[in-house]
């Protein structure tokens, strides 16, 4: 459940950057303190193309941490 609500709140924050017009900004700060220039641009921003970002990532997450306490379970106890 946490890795499942990390993922989607932090793809949910993403999203709202997108909304507020800020999300280009970042990337191009992030990408030149690598020393990097990419040809990424963000698009416009669609609250349809958000819930699902959101939704899939939070279910990708949720799985992956399902498995991941599964497996630790197996071998650690």
């Amino acid at each position: 459940m946490t890795l499942g609500t990390l993922l989607g709140l932090g793809h949910a924050v993403w999203s709202a950057l997108v909304a507020f017009g800020w999300a280009q900004g970042l990337l191009d700060f992030i990408f030149s303190k690598h020393m990097l220039k990419s040809a990424v641009m963000v698009e416009s921003f669609s609250l349809s193309h958000a819930v699902i970002l959101v939704i899939i990532t939070g279910f990708i997450g949720y799985v992956v941490g399902q498995v991941a306490g599964m497996i630790w379970n197996k071998f650690v106890d």
